[in-house]
This record gives C-alpha cells, sequence and structure tokens, in this order.
C-alpha cells in the first residue's frame, strides 16, 4: 500500500510529535431501550405503551420529534413484535404504577428507518453542559429528584447531559449564566473539552406550572429556547426534543442505507506513535468494506488515508467496533444543512480521533 519513502517519513513524524486528544463527546450507552411508564400491566395498556416507545426509539435515533417520523405508524400499525427483542416490566414512581422496558432490535429498526428514509444521527454525540439558575440568580436545580427528572429526558432524548455539582461550578458565575454572558462563560469551561453550552433560567413549581429560558451556543451559534410546562419533566421533554432537532440537524448524520461503494477521506486523530499508525493501518486493511488503503498525508498527530470500500455504512460501523476509534461529529456548512437529512458526501473526511 504505502512506499517505503512514506513510511519512513509517518515513522519520523511520530518519533517527533506527541500531543493529547480532548474527547467532547459520549456514546449514548443502551441506545435501542426505552422506558415506558404504564398504569397496569395488561396487554391493552403494552401495545399502547409498545408503539409509544416505537416513536421514543426513532426520536431519539434521528434526532427528529415524534411528530416528524409518524409516517411511520402506518408501517407499525399491525404490531411491532418484530422489532422488538425483549421486555420486562419494573415498579413505577408511584404505588401501583410500572415502566415497561423495551430492547429494541437494531437489525430490525435500521432497515425501518432507511424504508422511511430517515437519517441516523450518530451515537457517538456532542456532550450539552447544562447550567441553570433560577429568576434569583440562584443555582438551580439543588433537589436529587429534579436532578434525577433531567437526567431522564436527556437519556430519553439520546441528548448526553453534563451536569456539575456545586463544587464543579465554583468557579463559574451564577450571574453571567442568568445573564447568558457567554464571554464570561467560556473561559471557565476549557476544562470539559469541546462541549455545547446551554446556559438556561427556570422559575415555577409543580402547583403553578414551570417555565424556562435557555440558549444554546455551539459552533458559532446561538439559538434561543423557550418553554412552558405544568409539570418539571413535560418542560425538560420539550427542552431536549429542541435540541436534539438542532443539534441534529447540524451535525452530519448516517443515512442507513449503506451506500454502495465509495472512495473515502479518512482523518485519524491523535496517532502519537508509529506502533499507532501501524495498529491503525493493519485495523482498516483488515475490514471486509474495504478495497484498498493510502496513506494521503500527515499532519502533526493527524493522518488522512484515501479508502475505498465496497459499502460506506458498513465501513463506518466496522470502524465504530475497533476499541481505538471514536467517530469525531462535523459540522455541516450552512449550506449543507437539510431539513430532512444531511448524508456524508462521497468526497467529505470522516473524522476519528484514535484512543491508546
Amino acid at each position: 500500500m504505502n512506499s517505503f519513502a512514506a513510511v519512513a517519513r509517518v515513522f519520523t513524524l511520530f518519533m517527533l510529535l506527541f500531543c493529547s486528544t480532548k474527547i467532547g463527546a459520549a456514546t449514548l450507552e443502551k441506545p435501542y431501550s426505552v422506558d415506558v411508564p404504564v398504569p397496569t400491566q395488561s396487554l391493552v395498556d403494552k401495545k399502547t405503551a409498545e408503539l409509544e416507545g416505537l416513536q421514543m426509539l426513532l426520536a431519539r435515533l434521528t434526532g427528529k420529534s415524534a411528530r416528524d417520523n409518524s409516517h411511520i405508524k402506518a408501517q407499525t400499525a399491525s404490531g411491532i413484535d418484530k422489532y422488538l427483542l425483549q421486555y420486562s416490566y419494573e415498579g413505577g414512581s408511584t404505588p401501583g404504577s410500572y415502566v415497561l422496558r423495551l430492547t429494541f432490535s437494531e437489525a430490525a429498526i435500521n432497515p425501518l428507518l432507511r424504508e422511511a428514509g430517515l437519517t441516523l444521527w450518530p451515537l457517538h454525540r456532542p456532550r450539552v453542559l447544562l447550567l441553570m439558575v433560577d429568576t434569583q440568580a440562584k443555582w438551580w436545580p439543588e433537589q436529587p429528584e429534579q436532578l434525577a427528572t433531567i437526567s431522564a429526558q436527556g437519556r430519553a432524548h439520546g441528548v448526553p447531559l453534563l451536569l456539575l455539582d456545586a463544587k464543579e461550578r465554583s468557579s463559574i458565575s451564577a450571574e453571567a449564566v442568568q445573564n447568558f454572558n457567554m464571554t464570561a462563560l467560556e473561559p471557565a469551561l476549557v476544562q470539559y473539552g469541546e462541549v455545547v453550552l446551554l446556559p438556561g433560567v427556570v422559575g415555577g413549581n409543580n402547583q403553578v406550572g414551570w417555565q424556562g429560558k435557555w440558549l444554546l451556543s455551539f459552533h458559532d451559534k446561538k439559538e434561543v429556547i423557550e418553554q412552558k410546562a405544568s409539570t418539571l419533566a413535560a418542560l425538560f421533554d420539550g427542552l431536549l426534543s429542541e435540541v436534539a432537532q438542532r443539534l441534529s440537524a447540524s451535525y452530519r448524520a448516517i443515512h442507513v442505507d449503506d451506500g454502495g461503494a465509495a472512495r473515502l477521506r479518512v482523518q485519524v486523530d491523535g496517532i502519537t506513535s508509529y506502533a499507532a499508525y501501524k495498529q491503525l493501518d493493519n485495523y482498516v486493511q483488515k475490514l471486509d468494506a474495504v478495497r484498498s488503503v493510502q496513506i494521503l498525508e500527515v499532519r502533526g498527530t493527524s493522518v488522512v488515508l484515501r479508502v475505498d470500500v465496497t459499502g460506506r455504512a458498513s465501513f463506518l460501523t466496522l470502524m465504530e467496533l475497533s476499541k481505538h476509534l471514536i467517530q469525531q461529529q462535523e459540522p455541516l456548512p450552512e449550506s449543507e444543512i437539510s431539513t430532512d437529512r444531511a448524508p456524508v458526501k462521497p468526497d467529505a473526511v470522516v473524522h476519528f480521533s484514535w484512543i491508546q
């Protein structure tokens, strides 16, 4: 694949360079499992919950709201047994109530997405640093049950939330959060890597209802989100649905269709030794979806490869199976952002980080 001169150049560069890569993203855990509250364990409630759970799953996988995925209902009207792997019941939040835990089959769900023309928001997603105060500029929330409610909504929508405790936010100004002063906030957040910043102001209670205002900040964008709801869970359901839709529309999505043969430029960051380069090269060369590999460029500790593949989606899936490789989200230029799908272009750089 490589000439002796190219290999020697790679070896020399790696012996001279060393750096570390900050990872500002997280991979979703159990992405194909959802929890649906049910009043009873009756068959009627189970069937209703299964359809609701499927809509929740599709929203998590695509970043789109259940309303945007509603056209799939016709394809699943006869039942969803063929999409389910298993289910179980657990105790609910109130006496006598239950939670139905549904685990769906990735092998069955992905073709469903493909047939519906939907794109998959990659499961390795940017972390969202959620900083909130109340209307008096005091840090909020402080109650464990409120934190649990917010965390649960983050998991439900597939948005990896980063919630700081009192010690971690001691160097951050609550007034800066209240005023959405991003200039004051951003320097204090360097230690958390490349995260999406979401400061907000929340007010209300369970008697009069809840309301909040947030500023979503990512890749030079600043977008205001306002929500009102009767319960805290509904408030954050609305917020995180909006966050998921906006982030998934602005980051490269993977169309579930394999895409056929393609020539890809693959950039891998964090290759700090010649041994790591050879380990990467050996792994890529052996993938079933790969026809040929050629080294194009070495920039610092980044290696750029030209890879001819038989199927783009298969190649990306196989790459992510390596414990050393994490695919990085690439922001789309404004001209390429689509409201319904944003597939990776054949000539786009597919970007990974190498974790030793």
